[in-house]
């Protein structure tokens, strides 16, 4: 997400589990200008430029208003927004309270990254990722120092796979 947010001249994220606080600013309206004002308030440094701003709510689901305000958002259309959460539609706190912004929402469910996409994220040049698949179709070695780099980047991505939330 923060990587897309690099094609707007202004990216605002929310993380409602590293800053709670923010919480705060879904608890009155949820008209997009009273949003906006609020989290300008909250962090002085960001800036919000109609057509060109990305918010991204980070782990909506400790804020379901939040999730609430995407149809505001949507209707508006000022600002792009995205909201990502952990385990979001199996668990939103007190999703009881507040209603899913049917028609303004669109789910989509992000699975792990396979190697190959694990080695374009860290900067491996495609070229050579395309060059090691060909050597290993065609059972042509490595050599020592490709086997030992994909030897080490796999085991890196392991142990990624392995300790992040799925």
């Amino acid at each position: 997400m923060e990587q897309f947010g690099k094609e707007y001249e202004s990216f605002v994220k929310i993380d409602f589990i590293t800053n709670p606080s923010y919480k705060r600013v879904f608890e009155g309206d949820l008209d997009v200008g009273t949003i906006v004002r609020m989290i300008s308030a909250f962090d002085k440094d960001v800036r919000f430029i109609p057509g060109r701003t990305l918010l991204f709510f980070d782990e909506v689901q400790e804020c379901p208003r939040a999730r609430t305000s995407l149809k505001p958002f949507a209707i508006d259309g000022r600002y792009d927004v995205i909201a990502a959460g952990s385990f979001t539609g199996v668990h939103i706190k007190g999703s009881l309270n507040a209603p899913v912004p049917v028609g303004y929402e669109r789910e989509l469910r992000m699975n792990s990254l396979d190697f190959e996409e694990y080695l374009w994220a860290v900067g491996m040049d495609p070229a050579f990722i395309d060059d090691v698949r060909r050597r290993i179709r065609d059972l042509d070695g490595l050599g020592p120092a490709v086997y030992d780099l994909m030897s080490a980047r796999f085991r890196d991505y392991i142990c990624l796979l392995y300790t992040s939330p799925s």
